[in-house]
């Protein structure tokens, strides 16, 4: 899961900017991240019963995630 957010995230980085890929540091940080979203995912889940409590902590979350990914992707 994280190699394949990792790869359509690179490919969308790409085919935005005329085929410049992401530097080696970028990349990694993109891993880490959606190596870390993964768990977050994983510790919603396990922290909440109610499922409008898991759809109000996912939003929260996603709302951040994209927020950075947006910054990491799109620098400027």
């Amino acid at each position: 899961m994280i190699h394949e957010m990792e790869r359509l995230a690179c490919a969308h980085t790409e085919k935005r900017g005329g085929g410049s890929a992401l530097s080696s540091p970028a990349r990694f940080v993109l891993h880490r991240v959606f190596a870390c979203a993964v768990d977050l995912i994983a510790d919603i889940l396990e922290e909440h019963q109610n499922p409008i409590a898991i759809q109000q902590a996912v939003a929260v979350f996603w709302r951040h995630q994209l927020a950075g990914l947006q910054a990491l992707l799109n620098p400027s």
